[in-house]
């Protein structure tokens, strides 16, 4: 039985995973077998999120700071939803080679991106990071079906929220269904919408819509030369699939999501909080 500690306990994730391996009736009938969360690090949370946490689902061990955990977990996983956090909360695990799963947004700066990526080659640690809608039923069905379209050229995704957190669930949408290859940004944004248009270098493109004025769920579509699929994403399976991918990781020491494709999804928002300060203009990746 894998033992896994989490670290930040204030994201609503945190309960998603903690019923996924450690409550007997799951998460919406849902469980993950093979790990437990044996310990917690609050990490600047309040004391009554970690008594809450500890009474519901029979966590026996905190720790003050993220390396006092490391005799004690199998691996770690890092969920704060303050990603300038990330970094330092992740460096002690994987410097000590231990898998470890760092929420979304992987962090906010490619300085910290990159740094997190060079501890885990040092060490060898596994290193895994995206959001959760990259495992939704709903995409892996239209990816089942993306042969029939034929080539695919353009990729629509929109969703609700401000450019790091929510952001990232869109651009990972894109980059699930048309891969890495991301060479420019451009974000024509104000207070209420980020209107993002990606371009790839083989000549693929798309274009999210982050719209914080409208009551809005997340959407994805995709365009190819024999036709369309449109999908909403609404089975919350996906935390399921997604720590399930994260579990298989810590077994085989495989990385489901390759480094470079990670780091290429924090640059594209950083090219698009650029191209926002810019007014519009696009940025290259390849600048960032």
């Amino acid at each position: 039985m894998l033992k896994i500690g989490l670290v930040s306990l204030e994201s609503t994730h945190v309960d998603a995973y903690c019923k996924l391996l450690n409550a007997e009736q799951g998460f919406n009938g849902m469980r993950v077998e093979g790990a437990r969360v044996t310990a917690v690090c609050p990490h600047e949370n309040p004391l009554e999120r970690m008594q809450e946490l500890q009474g519901g689902y029979g966590i026996e061990e905190v720790y003050e700071e993220p390396a006092e955990m490391l005799p004690h977990v199998d691996a770690a996983m890092i969920l704060a939803r303050n990603g300038d956090l990330h970094c330092r909360q992740a460096l002690p695990f994987l410097e000590a080679g231990k898998p470890t799963f760092v929420d979304k947004p992987f962090a906010h700066t490619m300085a910290d991106s990159e740094e997190m990526v060079r501890a885990a080659r040092r060490s060898g640690a596994p290193l895994m990071s995206c959001s959760s809608l990259r495992y939704s039923v709903e995409l892996a069905e239209m990816q089942s079906e993306m042969a029939r379209l034929g080539s695919i050229a353009h990729c629509h995704c929109s969703g609700p929220g401000e450019l790091f957190f929510y952001g990232v669930h869109l651009v990972e949408m894109a980059h699930a269904m048309l891969g890495p290859g991301i060479v420019a940004v451009t974000n024509a944004a104000d207070e209420h919408r980020d209107l993002m248009a990606l371009r790839w270098a083989d000549g693929k493109t798309a274009f999210l819509s982050l719209l914080r004025d409208v009551e809005i769920g997340f959407h994805c579509s995709i365009f190819g030369e024999k036709g369309e699929r449109h999908t909403s994403v609404a089975d919350v399976a996906y935390y399921r699939r997604q720590l399930e991918r994260f579990i298989e990781t810590c077994r085989t020491g495989v990385e489901p999501i390759p480094l470079e494709h990670t780091l290429e999804i924090i640059r594209t928002l950083t090219a698009a909080k650029l191209s926002r300060e810019r007014h519009g203009a696009s940025v290259s990746l390849a600048d960032v």
